[in-house]
């Protein structure tokens, strides 16, 4: 019967020793786990703060190229204008060369006397009406 304990005794000091070294696997096993899911935690918490700070960007973007289209549009607004009022002094500027020029040829034909206005050759009073 002692022989028999002690065989017993050493069959359950083995069956501990088994049972602990899987104890400590599965400890091991578990920890292991636990720190890939608390990176995978600090992964999730960074993806979102970058998904934020994309978001962010994106609205300023957006307020940006609303910005410069604002500008843009006035810019060429401007531009146009500027355009315009050039053109006109340029057209005014053609014109009143015209007429600089039909004046001084009237001037010739028919020459100015301060009391009697245009006067053709003999004297006779003109009215004069310049077709633009």
């Amino acid at each position: 019967m002692d022989q028999r304990m002690a065989v017993l005794e050493k069959d359950t000091k083995t069956l501990w020793l088994a049972l602990e070294d899987r104890v400590k696997r599965v400890d091991e096993r578990v920890s292991k786990l636990e720190h890939s899911t608390e990176g995978a935690d600090i992964a999730v918490a960074h993806v979102s703060s970058r998904i934020d700070d994309l978001e962010r960007e994106r609205n300023s973007l957006r307020e940006d190229l609303t910005n410069s289209k604002v500008c843009e549009t006035i810019s060429f607004l401007l531009v146009c204008r500027k355009l315009r009022v050039s053109r006109l002094i340029l057209q005014n500027k053609f014109l009143e060369n015209i007429l600089q020029m039909r004046f001084k040829s009237l001037r010739k034909r028919w020459p100015l006397s301060s009391s009697r206005g245009f006067t053709d050759r003999r004297g006779n009073k003109l009215v004069v009406k310049l077709a633009l």
